[in-house]
């Protein structure tokens, strides 16, 4: 909903000004829609002339027709109308619908857990993507979560935030402490089943069969390391 701010004078002197303000983030050009009613003005009050102008040093634009003025960034609309009489009444408003910024972010990963903190004081943290997987599900632009056997594969996690506006953080890249010890584990693996020989034809049971010692096999093996690093820790 667009949010809107009129100004009124005591006893219905003065015709309302309305400056509305836009919903969401922009980008590139924004339309700010200027109103102006004076339908509680005395009997024979007219207007002849809304101006407008985007910032302080801005020129002024004759918006009477268009009721509107085009700005590109974060700046206060002026406003100033003039009657029959050649009075002048005046409004203005900041206007902050703009966030050029790029968030940042921090990560860390302890026991096979990844945490991201993403940053950002103006449009907030909306997504977080890791190794191509967006996360939209954050707690104040925090994100948990699990790595999983396809993560041990990766030498590098690769992590990016994006904020309300659109904007999207540098990469940031963790080397991945699990990669060259999955790496060995697989090798061992591999080897112990090609000395085992390999089956011709696989049924629909050996193959459920398979999948829950790989799945065993995991988390053995996440496990292990976990182990392993709690040791090299202490």
């Amino acid at each position: 909903m667009l949010q809107t701010q009129t100004a009124y004078a005591a006893e219905n002197t003065t015709p309302a000004i309305t400056i509305e303000k836009p919903d969401g983030w922009k980008q590139g050009e924004t339309i700010i829609a200027v109103t102006v009613d004076a339908s509680h003005m005395p009997e024979g009050f007219s207007i002849a002339k809304i101006e407008a102008k985007a910032g302080k040093d801005g020129s002024w634009q004759d918006v009477t027709g268009s009721g509107s003025i085009t700005i590109t960034g974060n700046q206060t609309v002026y406003v100033r109308v003039t009657d029959g009489e050649g009075k002048v009444y005046e409004q203005n408003r900041s206007i902050k619908c703009y966030d050029t910024e790029k968030p940042t972010l921090s990560a860390s990963l302890t026991d096979g857990v990844l945490t991201i903190q993403g940053n950002d004081t103006v449009s907030g943290i909306t997504a977080v993507t890791v190794n191509g997987t967006t996360y939209t599900d954050l707690k104040d632009g925090m994100l948990r979560v699990q790595l999983t056997q396809k993560d041990f594969t990766t030498k590098q996690i690769e992590i990016t935030v994006t904020d309300g506006a659109g904007n999207t953080s540098e990469k940031y890249v963790l080397q991945n402490p699990y990669y060259e010890w999955a790496k060995k584990q697989a090798e061992k693996q591999k080897t112990s089943s090609d000395s085992n020989g390999a089956m011709a034809t696989t049924t629909s049971a050996d193959a459920t069969g398979l999948r829950k010692q790989r799945l065993h096999h995991f988390r053995r093996m996440h496990k292990l390391l976990s182990q392993q690093m709690q040791k090299e820790r202490g």
